[in-house]
């Protein structure tokens, strides 16, 4: 409708104003609509929305939803921090753990190294063939025993090496000869491998100033007995056991090796040569398969060791009480109790009976003191040819007496059948010719051994008791 009223005079003209009317449309019969929203239906249409808006929701890609809200930068930044911390103590723990599992790892192998070298090294001591009541006759073939006490101890072993830190004795050595109960011992011979029951053993150590701090790299040398065989020349990469006559070589048997001239580096020059025939402790450090021999490492039984200690059971060793601790010959607080050896003040002892260090009374005197405690006590026998250090126990040979050599003095006086020092007893130990260094047998020893594990840094150690007392 539009209305077309005239402006009174005077007023102000006004805008037509037009105003439209719906018209009005008959409602549809039911069942004519367009769906739900259709008019005529049931529920209310949908508000009806412009083009132009919902053309402009769609360009900004925005929808009838309800807008959630956003991230902040500081809250995404924050949120990263956290994580990356998390990621970080994850990557440390981890580390730590990668680290424990690898230490105990290693120390689990150390262990097993060290229980394979106790096992090998009893496996030899219950096999020697010798019996420990010296001097023995070469024809009896039994071989021999011998062990080399050095100049150092557990509790003082040597320039630069602490006690604390875990050294302990490191110059000791290992000889003897053995019979396998098991698997015979193989060896080269001439380029082909050869086997044997009996085996001449040396169990020594070399240091390895390569590591810091130094350790020791213990070695098993076997040679073969096996008299058998025809030896053309020596070889120090053969396994057999040989000794030289004139210019030829023979290979040699348990009665050849009761003899210290026959054994492994018991002749040469410098101080392994001649009469008493003793093992060269210069030459053995150098006698480990190198490159070169095309073996290295054959002889090698564990590395990173501490100690690798010779005990012998002594009993008439004295023990002593102080302070309610038993202290042995072996022990720190040994020498303050007893004494010096040219001033000694000795105790009545509480037991007797300990595994000690030879000449642990006189270990670093220059000369006698004319006292000992018990028989591994003092020093070794002057008939033996040289009361220097390194003491050793040696099984010995009775074939000194019978050589018709003069060894120390006199020729064969304590076979002769006559009372040469005139004492009234024939043929008594003061007229024989020599002597072993230590007369009294061996009831038995202990062998100490002591290992560093590098990543772990830690230190196992092993005894292994052999008791010699006849069957």
């Amino acid at each position: 409708m539009i209305s077309d009223t005239p402006l009174a005079q005077g007023n102000t003209p006004r805008r037509a104003s037009f105003s439209f009317l719906a018209p009005e449309f008959p409602p549809l019969p039911l069942g004519q609509g367009r769906g739900e929203g259709a008019y005529g239906s049931s529920r209310p249409p949908h508000p009806a929305v412009s083009d132009d808006h919902a053309s402009h929701r769609a360009r900004r890609g925005l929808s009838d939803r309800p807008r959630s809200p956003a991230f902040t930068l500081i809250e995404i930044l924050v949120s990263l921090t956290i994580t990356l911390m998390m990621m970080g103590a994850v990557v440390t723990l981890f580390g730590v753990m990668t680290d424990s599992v690898s230490g105990s790892r290693a120390v689990i192998e150390m262990s097993e190294r060290l229980r394979a070298c106790r096992n090998r090294l009893q496996a030899d001591l219950q096999g020697v063939t010798a019996t420990m009541q010296p001097p023995l006759r070469p024809e009896n073939d039994e071989g021999y025993f011998e062990a080399i006490e050095g100049q150092y101890t557990d509790i003082a072993p040597g320039p630069g090496l602490d006690p604390l830190n875990g050294y302990g004795d490191t110059d000791d050595i290992l000889l003897f000869t053995t019979r396998t109960r098991a698997e015979p011992f193989v060896g080269k011979f001439g380029g082909v491998m050869v086997e044997s029951q009996i085996a001449e053993i040396a169990w020594f150590m070399v240091p390895d100033t390569t590591k810091t701090p130094p350790t020791y790299t213990l070695y098993r040398r076997v040679r073969l007995v096996n008299p058998q065989l025809s030896v053309a020349a020596a070889n120090v990469n053969d396994d057999i056991s040989m000794h030289a006559e004139g210019t030829n070589y023979k290979a040699n048997s348990l009665g050849d090796l009761t003899k210290p001239e026959n054994r492994w580096l018991h002749v040469g020059t410098g101080a392994g040569a001649g009469f008493p025939y003793r093992l060269n402790t210069t030459n053995i450090q150098a006698m480990p398969f190198t490159g070169a021999s095309g073996r290295l490492g054959d002889d090698v039984i564990l590395t990173n060791v501490l100690a690798f200690d010779v005990q012998f059971y002594d009993p008439g060793a004295p023990i002593y009480i102080s302070n309610n601790v038993s202290v042995e010959p072996r022990d720190a607080g040994f020498s303050s109790l007893i004494g010096s050896p040219t001033a000694p003040n000795i105790p009545t002892p509480t037991a007797r009976g300990a595994y000690v260090d030879l000449g642990y009374f006189n270990l670093y005197a220059s000369s006698h003191s004319g006292t000992d405690l018990s028989a591994f006590s003092g020093l070794p026998n002057a008939k033996c040819g040289s009361t220097a250090r390194p003491f050793s126990y040696d099984t010995w040979s009775l074939h000194y007496e019978n050589d018709g050599l003069m060894e120390n003095g006199t020729t064969d006086t304590g076979t002769n059948g006559l009372d040469d020092n005139g004492n009234g007893i024939v043929d008594d130990l003061g007229e024989y010719d020599t002597l072993p260094p230590y007369s009294a047998p061996l009831r038995g020893i202990r062998v100490i051994i002591r290992v560093y594990e590098p990543s772990s840094q830690q230190v196992r150690e092993v005894s292994v008791v052999q008791d010699f007392l006849p069957e």
